[in-house]
């Protein structure tokens, strides 16, 4: 289970069809929000660039009601020269409950040239000593 986590709670306008459960894609919305608590606590700023989603990937577990508080937990599992791969895991907070799985792969662009940049050697460093090296594979 990774470190760092957020606890969320469904806002109006986040349900699927008067159903009474989470709409699938703000599960994508928090996974978001995690990672920039994520890399805020890390470096206490922005990282340098932009990190762009290249490729995003979910599971489903089970649903996710209006009524209920979601924990959600996210982690860097690889790290390349311009690229992280990230995991989001989604619980019902109270229960455990396992809701969804996403895996995502983002690169790092610059701002003003829209091009692929390395990952800088001190974000790289935050991101293992977090981590812990056994549990981030390098590349």
């Amino acid at each position: 289970m990774a470190k760092f986590s957020i606890t969320v709670k469904p806002r109006f306008g986040d349900e699927f069809r008067a159903s009474g459960v989470v709409h699938d894609l703000v599960y994508h919305t928090w996974s978001r929000e995690a990672s920039i608590g994520y890399f805020n606590q890390l470096s206490g700023r922005e990282v340098d660039g932009r990190p762009t989603p290249v490729k995003m990937e979910i599971t489903y577990a089970s649903p996710l009601l209006m009524t209920e508080e979601a924990k959600v937990y996210y982690g860097v599992t690889k790290i390349g020269k311009a690229s992280t791969t990230q995991e989001t895991q989604i619980n019902e907070a109270i229960s455990g409950r396992p809701i969804a799985i996403i895996k995502s792969v983002f690169v790092m662009v610059d701002n003003k040239t829209g091009r692929t940049i390395p990952i800088s050697d001190e974000n790289k460093q935050l991101i293992i000593n977090f981590e812990g090296q056994k549990n981030i594979e390098v590349r």
